[in-house]
């Protein structure tokens, strides 16, 4: 996630005649993927604090469940991340001439690999050392229990553990998402740009669809993926939307830029979430329907991200929300979000644990966890990053105008 995110040409049409290409700021990437890691490692602060052993504590009132309802999915942001990640990856191949991957599919993968892999690993290393002391030296009780089985290891170092059950977050909950990530560029570069190049980027978004909720239709509950969400390969297609629509001349979309209509929908979207996470009826829990909440956060993101290139300087949205995005607090927090996404849990897990062992109660155990867990994770992610992950975001300088293009453009993670 680099903050060198300075500006990208987008196309424009002026009396029907393709003009030079403006230049737009989408610093507010990175603050939307800080954002979303930040809220990520709330909500698990939030879970790990609240949830002793596998049950709700009923020490907390149902006035305290309902005010902070909105810190109980994190999945949420997970499914910005995906889109944003679609709209990066997208970015440099819509506003080519040739419509194709800077060094084709090994290159493509190469750069992929270089950019998630080592922190990856890195954090794997992180998380089986703690959960190795816990087991055979500091004889932990069944709380710090986890499958160090040869198996799961191999199949989180082959970032194909997300499509078993069983594994899916037996180490390191937020990993799945990193396999998933990963599992997804491939389905990009092979089977969604193809289509997109041939019949357009709306087929590209049906298809990414339709292989998401295969699994979940034509498949037995025990092995229709539903636990690594399939369905975010449609939220990635959405993301290459966004980058195909922003790429293209205005009287081509002129009915998805205009910013009014934009603003409209996206206030609509709003209220529709939110009253889907705080005023849902008992039965529509969005954990047991993310398969369908999931597509409007995702339909939500890309819009914003088009919506804050799109508003001019002086409306409401780029003096709020870009604005908000673009301040040095988020800017920052973006530069580090995959680290911090890696290697928050397996801390917070650790404190939450030990207290529950040592039977702090439940509001003080809340309490730690926000007022020391989360800096310390902060505090820990960001070191990781300046040690295992910023070493592998520089790139040469750039020497030709496609490749100075595809610099620009801020590196996307899980």
């Amino acid at each position: 996630m680099s903050t060198v995110t300075k500006t990208i040409p987008v196309s424009s049409e002026k009396h029907g005649q393709s003009e030079a290409p403006n230049r737009i700021r989408l610093e507010y990437l990175d603050g939307l993927r800080g954002l979303a890691a930040l809220y990520v490692m709330l909500a698990h602060a939030f879970t790990l604090g609240t949830v002793a052993t596998g049950q709700v504590r009923s020490s907390f009132s149902p006035l305290f469940y309902f005010i902070t309802r909105g810190l109980s999915y994190p999945h949420y942001a997970v499914a910005v991340f995906i889109v944003l990640s679609g709209f990066c990856l997208m970015l440099p191949v819509a506003r080519s001439k040739d419509r194709a991957l800077s060094g084709g599919f090994l290159g493509f993968v190469k750069r992929r690999a270089r950019r998630i892999l080592p922190p990856y690993y890195v954090a794997l290393a992180f998380v089986l050392c703690i959960l190795f002391v816990s087991h055979h030296f500091a004889k932990h009780e069944s709380a710090e229990q986890a499958d160090l089985s040869v198996r799961n290891i191999a199949y989180h170092l082959l970032l194909i553990h997300n499509l078993f059950s069983k594994y899916n977050m037996a180490l390191d909950g937020p990993m799945w998402s990193a396999a998933w990530e990963w599992q997804i560029y491939f389905l990009f570069a092979l089977i969604l740009l193809p289509i997109w190049r041939r019949f357009g980027i709306l087929w590209a978004v049906i298809t990414g669809y339709l292989i998401g909720y295969s699994p979940i239709l034509l498949l037995p509950t025990a092995a229709n993926l539903s636990w690594t969400a399939p369905w975010y390969l449609g939220l990635f297609a959405m993301g290459m939307a966004a980058a195909v629509v922003l790429s293209s001349p205005i009287a081509q979309y002129r009915w998805i830029k205009n910013p009014n209509q934009q603003n409209t929908v996206l206030a609509v979207m709003a209220i529709v979430m939110l009253s889907i996470t705080f005023l849902r009826p008992s039965w529509l829990d969005p954990d047991n329907f993310s398969w369908a909440v999931d597509p409007i956060i995702g339909a939500f993101t890309a819009l914003l991200i088009l919506a804050c290139a799109n508003n001019p300087r002086s409306s409401w949205l780029h003096k709020t929300v870009v604005r908000g995005l673009e301040s040095r607090v988020m800017m920052v927090l973006g530069t580090f979000s995959y680290s911090l996404y890696l290697v928050h849990y397996p801390i917070l897990q650790k404190m939450r644990n030990t207290m529950v062992q040592h039977h702090v109660s439940d509001a003080s155990r809340l309490a730690l966890i926000y007022l020391v867990g989360v800096p310390v994770s902060l505090g820990a992610a960001y070191l990781f990053h300046l040690a295992f992950e910023r070493p592998y975001m520089s790139k040469p300088a750039p020497k030709t105008e496609r490749q100075a293009e595809v610099a620009a453009i801020v590196n996307p993670a899980p």
